[in-house]
C-alpha cells in the first residue's frame, strides 16, 4: 500500500542517508522509472523532491589513477595489507 495521491510536499534523500547507495543500483528502466513515477505520483502540485547520488564520473577517475586519491573520496585507510573501508571495515588489496 503506498501514500495517498498527492501528499507529500517535500522529500530530500541524499547518498548516505537511510537508504545508502540506494537509488542509482535500481535498475534505470523497470525499477528507478517505477520509483520516480511513484515519487511523482505522491507529490503534492508544486511539491520539490531533490536526489543526490554519487559523481559515477569520478570514482572512475579516482579508480584509474593512485590508491591515496580513492582512498580520500570512500574513504580507506592504509593497513598493512591492503586498504581499510571505513564503513563496510573490508580489506582491499586491489581497486573495488
Amino acid at each position: 500500500m503506498g501514500l495517498p495521491v498527492r501528499v507529500a510536499v517535500f522529500r530530500f534523500r541524499r547518498h548516505g542517508d537511510l537508504f545508502r547507495t540506494f537509488f542509482e543500483h535500481l535498475d534505470a528502466e523497470t525499477e528507478a522509472r517505477a520509483f520516480l513515477l511513484e515519487c511523482l505520483r505522491c507529490l503534492q502540485s508544486q511539491g520539490v523532491m531533490r536526489l543526490v547520488v554519487p559523481d559515477a564520473g569520478a570514482y572512475l577517475r579516482a579508480y584509474s589513477g593512485p590508491w591515496e586519491v580513492l582512498a580520500e573520496m570512500r574513504p580507506l585507510a592504509r593497513m598493512a595489507d591492503g586498504w581499510r573501508d571505513n564503513r563496510l571495515g573490508w580489506i582491499y588489496q586491489t581497486k573495488m
